[in-house]
């Protein structure tokens, strides 16, 4: 399991060697008693001071409602 309290900002390639660390599976994202599928990714533009912005890359989720179809 990755807690993001073990990192003081989980980036991508901190996330993709964990993964690829693993076997391959199926990858979830759980947040309180909640699981949702991961969709996508997109880059979102974050303006941390009015003159300048930052990008990061988010998750794009959906809820799940029962188990995983393989």
């Amino acid at each position: 399991m990755i807690r993001l309290s073990d990192f003081r900002t989980l980036t991508c390639h901190g996330l993709a060697n964990e993964l690829l660390s693993k076997p391959d599976d199926f990858l979830t994202v759980t947040i309180n008693d909640r699981e949702y599928n991961i969709r996508a990714t997109k880059k979102v533009k974050t303006h941390a001071n009015l003159d300048d912005g930052v990008i990061h890359t988010t998750l794009i989720c959906d809820e799940m409602h029962g188990n995983i179809v393989r």
